[in-house]
């Protein structure tokens, strides 16, 4: 630790690996169970409401903007989902050196801020798309969202 008490030598992925175990260690999880299937419905209405992707998103952006003005998200969740969002951008803006993009951030934090109370494994794999979808558009336009 230097003097300013900041970790310089760390090993990125236990790092990583903590904050992931202890997302999935919280009895709910930052998309509450009770939300699941409302923020699961935008991404998959979305999809059916057009083929444009700027349409989708625009649909999306609509939708989720809708659910956390109203409330959908608890206070502290809405807190920590905004906290990760940060975070998580500043992690994608050194793609060129980290190799993590959007995508691949939805895919290493989906099962972690967002998942379904049964934990039935075929509806977490039936599941897999659309969060991937929500958890992507949620990191890449929260400054609109939160």
């Amino acid at each position: 630790m230097n003097a300013n008490g900041i970790l310089q030598e760390v090993e990125i992925h236990a790092v990583a690996g903590l904050l992931k175990r202890y997302l999935k260690k919280l009895p709910d999880p930052v998309i509450p169970f009770s939300q699941y299937e409302t923020f699961l419905s935008v991404a998959k209405q979305a999809v059916s409401h057009s083929s444009a992707k700027q349409q989708q998103n625009d649909f999306k952006l609509k939708q989720f903007k809708k659910l956390i003005d109203q409330g959908a998200l608890p206070r502290a969740n809405l807190q920590t989902l905004k906290i990760m969002c940060l975070h998580l951008n500043r992690v994608i803006a050194c793609e060129k050196f980290n190799k993590m993009t959007f995508g691949s951030i939805a895919t290493i934090f989906s099962p972690t801020l967002m998942r379904d109370e049964s934990g039935d494994p075929n509806k977490e794999v039936g599941d897999l798309g659309m969060k991937l979808s929500v958890i992507d558009f949620l990191v890449r336009y929260h400054e609109s969202l939160i």
